[in-house]
């Protein structure tokens, strides 16, 4: 009897612990998956940044929800286009391009304020009580993001100076030497960007040999492209040449292309610029009657200041 009761008493023990093993195995595996069927929060995107600015979300706000969150920013020159149209204030690109980097972003701690340089330790003989200590920082200043900037350009300039043309005027057929001209160059450019131009180019030279006056006038247009303060055109249009002696009067137009280029050096804190420039000049002329139509390579040189109108704007990274 004595044995039987033991081990009538000694049972319910030996339930009670797989019971108690068996709950604790069903908590976790049930922690577990909730952990995993948690949403997971979509990323940020430059139209989320833009939304909330335009509801009126304070910048420290927007900057607390950038460093926060999961992000996936498009920053190239596009994204930055519509990031600026948005009005996207300038701390909150550098966010932007500090957490799309991986770096700390300048400005935002996510600690409470000193607590990233405090600890607590235990005060001996008083357990439970604790001192709060100043330690040094092991964390390095963070490193600055990159700099996102406004490119800015004129929306047209004007050009006028002084001009060089050196004529070809086939000296085996006719026996005269290249002979050259003085006279003025002036143009106007509308940037249609920051790198893309639509040129228009007007020319006169002039030359005197003993009683003989020659005029040149060249009246062109054609594309520009931009790359910083340097410039390459190809211009096409029209060249009109006069000669005249004693009352009589010679005119030949034909067509002519100018493939060329120069540099424009801004003068600071003004609208004004410097501008040398050189081109390959092929015109097509009738030099005599018994000589037919011929191609002629002249050059020109051009300086002279450019009046710099009214500016626009790209973002760049």
């Amino acid at each position: 009897m004595r044995h039987f009761l033991h081990q009538s008493i000694a049972l319910p023990v030996f339930v009670r612990a797989p019971l108690s093993l068996t709950k604790t195995l069903l908590l976790a595996l049930f922690g577990t998956m909730l952990a995993f069927a948690q949403p997971a929060h979509p990323a940020l995107t430059n139209n989320d940044v833009i939304k909330m600015v335009q509801t009126g979300l304070s910048q420290d706000i927007i900057i607390k929800v950038i460093a926060e969150s999961p992000a996936n920013f498009d920053l190239t020159p596009n994204g930055l286009t519509v990031l600026e149209q948005g009005k996207v204030p300038d701390a909150v690109f550098k966010a932007m391009a500090a957490r799309q980097m991986g770096q700390p972003i300048p400005g935002y701690s996510s600690q409470p304020a000193g607590s990233d340089n405090q600890s607590r330790v235990p005060v001996p003989g008083q357990p439970g009580v604790y001192k709060v200590e100043e330690r040094p920082s092991a964390v390095p200043p963070p490193a600055s993001a990159p700099t996102v900037r406004t490119q800015v350009h004129p929306s047209a300039d004007l050009f006028f100076g002084y001009s060089y043309l050196n004529v070809d005027l086939k000296e085996n057929l006719t026996g005269i030497s290249r002979q050259s001209g003085n006279g003025w160059n002036t143009s106007v450019s509308v940037n249609a960007n920051g790198w893309f131009a639509i040129e228009g180019d007007v020319a006169g030279y002039y030359k005197s040999i003993s009683i003989v006056n020659f005029h040149d006038y060249f009246f062109t247009g054609g594309p520009r492209i931009n790359i910083h303060q340097a410039f390459v055109h190809a211009l096409f249009g029209v060249d009109r040449v006069s000669v005249g002696a004693d009352g009589i009067s010679y005119t030949d137009s034909g067509f002519t292309t100018i493939l060329g280029g120069g540099v424009q050096l801004t003068i600071p804190n003004s609208h004004w610029a410097v501008r040398p420039s050189f081109d390959y000049v092929l015109t097509r002329h009738n030099l005599h009657d018994l000589i037919p139509t011929t191609n002629l390579n002249d050059f020109r040189a051009s300086v002279g200041l450019v009046y710099l109108i009214g500016e626009s704007s790209r973002a760049s990274r």
